[in-house]
């Protein structure tokens, strides 16, 4: 007995379709870590929403300082042609910062402790601009600095005079 053998027939293989297979293999990988990446994004963008609107405030009241002579320091002395810094006891009734920014001389003037030996015409108070002292809420020590002059020709018997000074200040915020 013959045997028969079918012979299948001869598988052709074209030439790119591995290449392809692969590629669509990378294709779908790719499209797979994207889709990871931006559908977190794509969850969190469906649940934001914004509006608009009108809000409201009311414009506040600034309340004026009050203020008086505090203690001056040891170290700030007023010499014979020179200047010295004044020292202020200032209560700032606003809810913000203040500053001062000027200076002026108050219709009372200068008052010294021995108006006999160093009267007070030896000293004299400057117009001030352009300061920016800052004085917080409550109270607080605020210093002007070269607030006060001393003539050059002041006598000997001013030294260790003090002096208080009527002083006008310009706050600002």
């Amino acid at each position: 007995m013959a045997a028969t053998v079918a012979l299948e027939s001869p598988t052709v293989r074209e030439p790119g379709r591995i290449r392809r297979t692969l590629l669509q293999g990378r294709r779908k990988y790719v499209a797979g870590l994207l889709a990871l990446l931006l559908l977190p994004g794509s969850a969190y963008a469906a649940w934001t929403v914004s509006s608009h609107g009108r809000g409201a405030v009311k414009g506040g009241t600034l309340r004026a300082p009050t203020f008086g002579a505090a203690t001056p320091s040891d170290t700030d002395t007023l010499l014979p042609s020179g200047d010295a810094a004044l020292t202020f006891e200032v209560t700032n009734p606003n809810p913000t910062v203040l500053h001062v920014e000027s200076l002026d001389p108050g219709p009372d003037g200068v008052i010294s402790s021995d108006q006999s030996n160093c009267p007070a015409a030896n000293v004299s108070i400057p117009n001030l601009r352009n300061l920016s002292i800052q004085v917080p809420r409550g109270q607080s020590t605020v210093v002007v600095p070269n607030a006060i002059h001393m003539a050059a020709d002041a006598p000997s018997s001013c030294s260790g005079v003090s002096f208080q000074a009527d002083a006008s200040l310009g706050f600002s915020t």
